[in-house]
C-alpha cells in the first residue's frame, strides 16, 4: 500500500497515520533484507529510525504483521544533504536548440523514469545522475512542441518546461525556440535616484470599450501614440506626462483565472512565460517581442517598467510543473504533510530550497536581460526567506544598479521562522528592498479592510502623531527613506476616491480629500506609488477588490480625464515641487508647529501646511515665500498671506 509511510530523512521513516501500528508486529526492510530500527510515537505520528542511511536506489518497505507497505520520497528532499548532492548546474536545464538538433534537460530526482514528448511523439530520457535526465533529439525542432512525461510510482504525469520561454495558449506544452533571436537594441534610460511608481494593468489599461484603442487589452496598446479624448492625451503619451519615473505592470506571467471572466494574474501557473490574453500575434516568439516591445516604448518615453511577480505560490499545487517534478521539494508543509498556507491560496514556496532559490535567479535574470526591465514588485514578499531575497537583491543590482526591488512584507504565516521572512519588522537585514506601507495607508486613509473608518486626511485628528510619522519616512516601523512605499491606494481594495465617497462629504470637498491624498503621497519622505487612475478620482464602484470583476468595473475610464484636469494638473505640480526641492529623499529632520488647528510640517526650506478639518483658513504670518502650490492649481509667489482651504494641503517654499 501506498500514501502512509514516508521517507522524511536520510534514516528516518514516518507516518500520520499511527494508532493501528501500535500493535502487532513491524518490520522493516531496505532493498529486501531486514534492518534493525528504532519506533517512536509522538506528535500523532510514529517513526522508524535506522543507522544505515538512504542512498539514490534504496527502496524501502514496512511490513505490519501480514501488511506491506511502500515508503515514498517525502521531507528528505527538503534535508541540507539532499540539495548537496542533487542541486545541478541551474544553467544546464531546459530546452537548447540547434538547427540540426535539441537537447533537453530535465530535473526530476527520485524519478523512475523520464520522457520528452515532441508534437506528441514519445522519446525516452537517459539519466546522467543528480536527478538530471537528458535527451538529445536530431532535426530542425524550431516552433514544435514538447513536454516532459515523468515516472513515478509506476504512474505518469505531463509537465510543461520551467525553463521554456513560451508556452502554447492551454499551457499543456512548451515551445523549441531559438535564443539566438533574442537580441534586442537597448534604449538607454537615465539614472532614477527619486523613483515615483504608477501602478496600472496591462488590461485595465486599455480594455474600456470607449477608448480609441486598437490592441485593447495587449502588450501593444503601450506603443500605441497620438491617442486622444476631447484634445486630451491618453495612454502611454498620458503617463509620459505625468512627470512619474516607473510604470508598474500587475502580473503579466502564465496565470489562471479560475473560471472568472478577468484577472489581475496572481493564480500563477508559470514564472517564465507570459500570459497569452496580452498578446496580440498568435505564434511561439510573440509573447516576448511584444512585451519587449511595450518596455521598449515606455523607455522611449523616459518611463522605466517593474513587474510584478507572484513567486510565494502557485495556482494549485497538484497541478504545478514544480510538484510533479519532485513532490515535497518547492513547497513549504506542515508535519503531517498538508500544505503551508501562508498565501491563502492553498500553498507556499519554499524558497529556501536551494535548487528554488537558484531558479528564481535565473529567472530574474532573464527577466532583466531578455526584457530590459527596471525593478520587481514582490507579491506577498513576507513568504520569501531572507536569505533568497538578498541574493535576488545582489543578482539584479550587478546587472542593472538602479534596479528596484520592493513588495508586501506583511507577516504571514508560521512554517518560515519570523526572522528569516522578508517582512518590514527585518528591513535593516534587506537594506536595498523598500515595502509596501500598511501603516501610511491606514493612518492617512482608513483601515483598509473597514468600509467606515476614517484616516487622518478624512478628519481623523485623533491620528495627527501617526501623519506626523508618516511624512517623515515612518522610521517608527524601522525604515528608512528608501524602504518606504507610500500609497494610499493600489489595484487592492477600495479606491481613495470610493473611500471618501462612503462619507457623504460634497463633491467640493471630496475633490480637495482626494488632492490631499496625490499630494501627501508625493510630498512624503520615501518612494510615492500611484495607483492609475486616482488622479483622475477613479473609482470601482465602491468594490473593495475587483480582481474578479468586468472590464466594465476595472478598466481605466480615459474619458474622466477632461472632467479633472485641475486634479491630474495638480499632481503633475506636485511632481515637479518634488523634482525641484529634493529634500525628501534625505535624512533631513522635520520639524514641526501649528497655526491654530493647521499642522505645519517643515523640511529644510520647504513648508507643507495640512488642513484636515472642514475649517477653511488664511494664513497670515511674517514669513514670505518663493512659491506656493495650492490645491487648486493656483500657483502664487512672495507671498506670506494665502488661502488653505479646508481638506487640503499646501506646500510652500522659503525665499
Amino acid at each position: 500500500m501506498d500514501g502512509i509511510f514516508y521517507l522524511d530523512d536520510n534514516n528516518l521513516i514516518c507516518s500520520n497515520i499511527h494508532e493501528q501500528f501500535l500493535n502487532g508486529k513491524i518490520s522493516l526492510y531496505k532493498n529486501d533484507i531486514e534492518i534493525e530500527f528504532e519506533f517512536d510515537c509522538n506528535d500523532n505520528r510514529i517513526s522508524l529510525s535506522f543507522k544505515d542511511e538512504y542512498k539514490e536506489g534504496d527502496v524501502y518497505k514496512v511490513v505490519h504483521d501480514n501488511d506491506e507497505y511502500t515508503v515514498s520520497p517525502r521531507f528528505i528532499v527538503q534535508t541540507n544533504r539532499f540539495d548537496e548532492e542533487y542541486c545541478p548546474d541551474i544553467n544546464t536545464l531546459g530546452s537548447f536548440y540547434k538547427k540540426a538538433s535539441t537537447t533537453f534537460r530535465l530535473w526530476a530526482p527520485l524519478a523512475e523514469g523520464a520522457s520528452v514528448v515532441i508534437d506528441d511523439e514519445p522519446y525516452r530520457m537517459m539519466y546522467l545522475g543528480k536527478g538530471i535526465y537528458e535527451a538529445n533529439i536530431k532535426g530542425d525542432l524550431e516552433n514544435h512542441t514538447y513536454h516532459y512525461e515523468i515516472i513515478r510510482n509506476n504512474e505518469k504525469s505531463c509537465i510543461t518546461d520551467i525553463f521554456s520561454y513560451s508556452n502554447t495558449p492551454d499551457n499543456m506544452n512548451s515551445y523549441v525556440l531559438d535564443t539566438s533571436h533574442f537580441k534586442f537594441t537597448k534604449v538607454k534610460t537615465k539614472t532614477c535616484n527619486d523613483p515615483i511608481i504608477y501602478e496600472t494593468s496591462v488590461r485595465d489599461f486599455s480594455s474600456d470599450v470607449n477608448s480609441p484603442f486598437v490592441y485593447k487589452g495587449k502588450f501593444k496598446a503601450f506603443s500605441e501614440e497620438g491617442l486622444s479624448i476631447d484634445g486630451s492625451p491618453i495612454g502611454i503619451d498620458y503617463l509620459a506626462s505625468l512627470g512619474v519615473s516607473h510604470i508598474q505592470l500587475m502580473p503579466v506571467n502564465n496565470y489562471d483565472l479560475d473560471g472568472f471572466d478577468y484577472g489581475w494574474g496572481y493564480n500563477p501557473i508559470d514564472y517564465n512565460t507570459l500570459y497569452w490574453g496580452y498578446v496580440y500575434e498568435l505564434n511561439p516568439y510573440a509573447p516576448i517581442f511584444e512585451l519587449r516591445e511595450l518596455v521598449d516604448s515606455c523607455h522611449i518615453k523616459g518611463l522605466k517598467v517593474n513587474l510584478d511577480v507572484v513567486y510565494n505560490h502557485v495556482y494549485k499545487i497538484n497541478s504545478s510543473s514544480f510538484h510533479k517534478m519532485l513532490p515535497y521539494y518547492f513547497f513549504r508543509y506542515q508535519l503531517d504533510g498538508t500544505p503551508g498556507d501562508a498565501s491563502f491560496c492553498g500553498n507556499e514556496t519554499r524558497s529556501e530550497g536551494k535548487f528554488f532559490r537558484e531558479y528564481i535567479k535565473l529567472i530574474v535574470s532573464r527577466l532583466i536581460k531578455l526584457y530590459d526591465i527596471d525593478g520587481l514588485r514582490f507579491d506577498l514578499a513576507g513568504i520569501i526567506d531572507i536569505d533568497t531575497m538578498n541574493s535576488l537583491i545582489e543578482c539584479a543590482k550587478t546587472i542593472k544598479k538602479d534596479f528596484m526591488m520592493y513588495g508586501e512584507g506583511w507577516n504571514m504565516g508560521k512554517l518560515l521562522a519570523d526572522e528569516n521572512k522578508t517582512i518590514i519588522e527585518n528591513a535593516d537585514s534587506i537594506k536595498d528592498f523598500a515595502f509596501f506601507n500598511g501603516n501610511y495607508r491606514d493612518n492617512l486613509k482608513g483601515i483598509f479592510s473597514e468600509k467606515y473608518t476614517r484616516g487622518y486626511l478624512l478628519g481623523n485628528k485623533e491620528l495627527e502623531e501617526k501623519f506626523k510619522e508618516a511624512l517623515a519616512g515612518s522610521k517608527e516601523d524601522g525604515l528608512n527613506e528608501n524602504q518606504t512605499i507610500n500609497y494610499v491606494e493600489c489595484h487592492d481594495n477600495y479606491t481613495f476616491f470610493d473611500k471618501v465617497n462612503f462619507f457623504n462629504f460634497d463633491n467640493e470637498t471630496i475633490n480637495s480629500i482626494c488632492k490631499s491624498g496625490l499630494a501627501s503621497v508625493i510630498l512624503s519622505k520615501g518612494i510615492p506609488f500611484i495607483h492609475s487612475g486616482q488622479e483622475f478620482l477613479r473609482s470601482k464602484e465602491g468594490s473593495d477588490n475587483s480582481y474578479n470583476l468586468s472590464d466594465d468595473i476595472n478598466s481605466i475610464k480615459w474619458n474622466e480625464i477632461t472632467k479633472h484636469i485641475d486634479s491630474i494638473n495638480y499632481l503633475k505640480d506636485l511632481i515637479s515641487f518634488r523634482r525641484e526641492y529634493p529634500v525628501f529623499r534625505t535624512d533631513k529632520e522635520v520639524g514641526y508647529s501649528y497655526y491654530y488647528d493647521l499642522l505645519i510640517c517643515s523640511i529644510d526650506d520647504v513648508d507643507i501646511f495640512v488642513n484636515p478639518t472642514e475649517y477653511p483658513y488664511v494664513y497670515n504670518n511674517w514669513i514670505t515665500y518663493k512659491e506656493i502650490l495650492l490645491n487648486n492649481g493656483d500657483k502664487l509667489a512672495n507671498l506670506s498671506t494665502f488661502d488653505i482651504p479646508s481638506y487640503s494641503l499646501v506646500v510652500a517654499r522659503k525665499s
